[in-house]
């Protein structure tokens, strides 16, 4: 009984599986914003301001973390290359801990 655990643990270590890697969709106009201080919603969206942008509360994950949706001036959505530009103008600004795409992880 010893020898057949002892051998099929041995083949386990030897196997060389990939990990399964699972996709990650970018919310397109989505972005996370983190502040160094609990922050109200209008002194959040007084950071997030950014020209030719309208920048919509969406919710908070804690008092320091917070989604916000942006768009154009007119309204509409933004692509994902556009959002990433957004969050790399939120980014250059240095008024948050760190402002990240928002990202959602899809199960297999």
């Amino acid at each position: 009984m010893k020898a057949l655990l002892l051998s099929s643990v041995l083949l386990l270590a030897g196997c060389k599986h990939e990990p399964e890697v699972k996709p990650v969709d970018v919310r397109v106009s989505e972005v996370v914003l983190g502040t160094t201080q609990p922050t109200t919603v209008d002194e959040l969206m007084a950071l997030a301001a950014v020209e030719g942008y309208r920048v919509e509360y969406v919710a908070a994950a804690s008092e320091t973390t917070h989604l916000v949706k942006v768009r154009r001036a007119d309204g509409s959505e933004l692509d994902e290359g556009q959002t990433r530009a957004v969050v790399e103008q939120l980014k250059a600004g240095s008024k948050f801990r760190f402002v990240e795409l928002n990202r959602v992880q899809q199960p297999r």
